[in-house]
């Protein structure tokens, strides 16, 4: 497998006192002071034709990285029929729909709903 996409998009900001978070296990609240980042990590196997797509959804406070379970990863797995570059498209396409989609969630609330 070699990885032909990698991104990571600011698709908004944390806010966790809109969440009701009470300060869990960290010790301080600046560090949810950050941004909300989608991130898409895609890979391929020529030899088989298949990518690989992980996407997550994690907030970025300075050097930390804070994993979120609100927005639940996802994988997917696709047969692919060229050389790379339609994978890449498609890594890229998809990426942007994945960042879409976990604002709409965000302004839906659904970081609320677990805080």
């Amino acid at each position: 497998m070699k990885t032909i996409f990698e991104c990571e998009t600011e698709i908004g900001h944390a806010d966790p006192e809109a969440w009701g978070w009470e300060g869990g296990d960290l010790p301080n609240i600046e560090l949810l002071n950050g941004c909300m980042m989608a991130h898409t990590r895609a890979d391929l196997n020529h030899g088989r034709g298949i990518l690989k797509l992980e996407q997550r959804v994690y907030i970025r406070a300075g050097d930390h990285v804070l994993e979120q379970t609100w927005i639940h990863p996802e994988m997917l797995i696709e047969s692919v029929d060229d050389d790379g570059d339609s994978a890449v498209r498609l890594a890229e396409s998809l990426h942007e729909r994945f960042c879409e989609s976990a604002r709409h969630r965000i302004d839906e609330g659904a970081c609320a709903a677990v805080a």
